[in-house]
């Protein structure tokens, strides 16, 4: 946390000042969420320009820094939101996460032998968000 990306005002300073034919955005829905953005706004606002996506799950702690790193879905983040946004700009990059006691076949399951689609959102808010892997936008 507290890294120089991870506020709304730094996100925006960075991609403002930056060529969009050359510098993309790896958005990290909770550094976005702790530094006091909405990851799913800032999905819709940077759109073609996120390459990747890292998901990992906060709360707010009793701790020395404050918060605390959960299993997806346990925390603040709205992932569904998230996926709802994903698909509003159709994204086709990758996403990553670190898996905090969490196995991965938690959130992804294969709808048919390709493409993964979130678990968790179909689990959770029935819908059925395919996510794209690698990314063919760019190749």
């Amino acid at each position: 946390m507290n890294t120089v990306g991870q506020p709304p005002e730094a996100v925006d300073a960075i991609m403002e000042a930056s060529d969009p034919k050359y510098l993309f955005l790896e958005l990290d829905v909770a550094h976005y969420l702790q530094g006091g953005g909405d990851p799913a706004a800032a999905i819709r606002k940077y759109g073609r320009r996120i390459l990747f996506m890292h998901f990992k799950d906060v709360i707010k702690a009793d701790n020395k820094s404050g918060y605390e790193w959960v299993e997806l879905g346990k925390g603040r983040v709205d992932f569904p939101a998230i996926f709802v946004a994903l698909h509003e700009v159709h994204f086709r990059g990758w996403v990553s996460s670190s898996w905090i006691a969490c196995p991965p076949a938690i959130l992804f399951r294969l709808k048919t032998p390709t493409p993964p689609v979130c678990a968790f959102c179909a689990r959770n808010s029935g819908c059925k968000h395919e996510l794209s892997f690698p990314s063919r936008r760019y190749q």
